[in-house]
């Protein structure tokens, strides 16, 4: 029933209350702009932007930049590690350690064959005490026509 006490149809009922009468759940602003709801008043109201939904679309823009940031960073670090690994793998040259048999020359000792066969930055008193072992040697002396184990090292592999 409405105020003179008649039954309306729906085609009264809408022309009564659509036209912004007292049962209107639409909203007017101050200039007679009409709103739907609080959210679109809210949204006209900022510019037509919701402040908190701008902050939140901010803060995951800023998230995913730094998440992309850091994946580039992450992925260049990780290349010039590996590239630097690489390099000095490549500048390190491998030697592989032989053995051959010789036989003792005259004049020959020890320390010339030590200089002859050992490694540049070997110590070359190791390296004698090593053939003495290898070569069952108890002293020093070695004499022409005999015939020594001695190791090498090279950089073929062979």
């Amino acid at each position: 029933m409405n105020r003179d006490n008649r039954v309306y149809g729906y085609n009264e009922y809408k022309e009564y209350y659509g036209r912004g009468n007292r049962m209107d759940n639409r909203r007017r602003d101050m200039d007679g702009t009409q709103y739907t709801s609080n959210r679109t008043m809210a949204i006209r109201a900022n510019g037509g932007r919701n402040k908190a939904y701008v902050c939140q679309i901010q803060r995951y823009l800023i998230i995913s930049f730094l998440a992309v940031l850091l994946t580039i960073l992450g992925v260049i670090l990780g290349s010039n590690l590996l590239a630097s690994s690489q390099s000095k793998a490549s500048n390190e040259v491998n030697t592989y350690k032989y053995y051959t048999s010789i036989e003792v020359q005259k004049g020959d000792t020890l320390w010339t064959i030590a200089e002859q066969y050992a490694d540049d930055d070997a110590d070359y008193a190791s390296y004698i005490e090593e053939v003495k072992e290898m070569n069952q040697l108890t002293s020093d002396t070695i004499h022409a026509g005999e015939y020594l184990t001695v190791s090498y090292s090279s950089s073929e592999f062979k």
